[in-house]
């Protein structure tokens, strides 16, 4: 399938650079797989980063004391950095490898003020300094950032992906990462999943979220020819349900390789009384789940 101009424009404003963020840990070996080939397809900048512990690094030290006479490890930040330089030797890709130490959500945010916001590559957000996803974590706080994407990798990186389903509510937000993950995997083909599900009684939400949704077919019709040029091609389906269940349920029945989801970046008051979709979607998905602000 050609990619017209105009698809590659908006590639390109998107800002296709890839930083994967890893704490040196075996468990990351998915993320950093798919980081580099995200980085080998898009051709943009290639970030590795690892923020260091202050304990974890204590520790080390306490390790140090007693041992055989010729055990001289290296300082934390030597060790992190030749463990980067190692795993990130790749004659195609120009990788910059990066090491800190201290808060890992102050540290990313930093360096990605630097690099302009691109693609954040992690593992599970179950374990490790960047998960799991709960109010006031990393990926929270990467997620506040006015634009952010940040995806969470699980399976293995055998191919491109190719089938993509993307959890929308008709919303600015959905529509910013509907357009974000067309232009990132052009050539993958899109479902566009909608759920039809009430808001709780009881509990006082926004204009927005609370307007009930009339004629969802149609609406989602009429989204999908104002967000994207080629809609036609894009497969629409509404059901009713919790939405991060029915992306699960279809995750297990038609197996995509990447589920996308917009995220609104409200106020923590208002994700601690609504809660998050996107949170939600991020931390139960099976599969790789890319999770866009902007």
């Amino acid at each position: 399938m050609s990619v017209d101009r105009n698809t590659d424009r908006a590639r390109m404003d998107e800002g296709a650079g890839v930083l994967v963020a890893t704490d040196l840990a075996p468990r990351c070996d998915r993320a950093i797989g798919r980081a580099r080939l995200l980085a080998r397809a898009f051709g943009g900048t290639a970030t590795a980063a690892t923020v260091l512990d202050p304990a974890h690094a204590r520790a080390r030290g306490l390790r140090a004391r007693g041992g055989a006479h010729w055990y001289r490890p290296p300082p934390p930040r030597v060790h992190a950095q030749q463990w980067l330089q190692r795993e990130f030797e790749d004659a195609a890709v120009a990788w910059d490898t990066h090491v800190d130490e201290g808060d890992p959500g102050e540290c990313l945010s930093r360096l990605l003020d630097a690099r302009d916001d691109p693609l954040v590559v992690t593992g599970s957000l179950r374990s490790g300094p960047f998960g799991p996803a709960m109010l006031g974590s990393t990926v929270d706080r990467l997620l506040r950032r006015d634009r952010a994407s940040l995806l969470v990798v699980r399976e293995r990186a055998h191919a491109p992906y190719r089938h993509l389903l993307v959890a929308s509510d008709f919303s600015a937000p959905s529509r910013a990462a509907l357009r974000h993950a067309h232009a990132l995997f052009p050539e993958a083909r899109i479902t566009l999943l909608h759920a039809v599900d009430p808001p709780m009684l009881g509990v006082a939400v926004d204009a927005q979220v609370a307007t009930p949704r009339a004629h969802p077919d149609a609406q989602g019709d009429a989204f999908l020819r104002e967000a994207v040029p080629d809609a036609g091609r894009f497969e629409l389906r509404v059901e009713h349900g919790d939405a991060a269940r029915l992306v699960q349920q279809y995750v297990d029945t038609f197996a995509p390789d990447l589920v996308v989801v917009g995220s609104h970046g409200r106020s923590a008051a208002y994700e601690v009384v609504i809660g998050s979709v996107a949170r939600r979607i991020a931390a139960t998905s099976t599969a790789d789940t890319l999770v866009v602000r902007g």
